[in-house]
């Protein structure tokens, strides 16, 4: 069974969420409102990758101010392993690569490598 990597940078109003396969190719990229019926539609779409690629998505996120509520307590429900993504370490990631502070999408990459990086 392959091992697919899935990000999460959370935010207040929206999440932006990344998933790649084991060779780093993107299956997923999409932002995502923070409403039930958004986390939904996304679960939908990441049991369809799970199946399509004969994977297991696991997901790592910076938790913060308590904004990935309801979102992680329904991946735990569906099966998917979470991993929480410390914000120092994200802080020292982000200063050895250096790029664009307060992009959602690189954020969500960044959780991703981090993920991978400390497994």
């Amino acid at each position: 069974m392959k091992r697919l990597s899935g990000g999460i940078d959370i935010g207040s109003e929206s999440h932006h969420i990344t998933i790649l396969d084991e060779e780093d190719h993107i299956l997923y990229n999409q932002k995502v409102s923070h409403k039930i019926n958004e986390f939904t539609e996304s679960i939908k779409q990441f049991k369809k990758i799970e199946k399509k690629e004969r994977g297991k998505i696991s997901f790592a996120l910076e938790g913060k101010n308590g904004y990935s509520a309801p979102l992680d307590r329904i991946l735990l429900n569906q099966g998917f392993t979470l991993y929480n993504v410390d914000n120092l370490k994200l802080k020292r990631f982000r200063q050895a690569f250096a790029g664009e502070w307060r992009d959602d999408q690189r954020d969500a990459l960044q959780d991703v490598k981090i993920k991978r990086a400390y497994k």
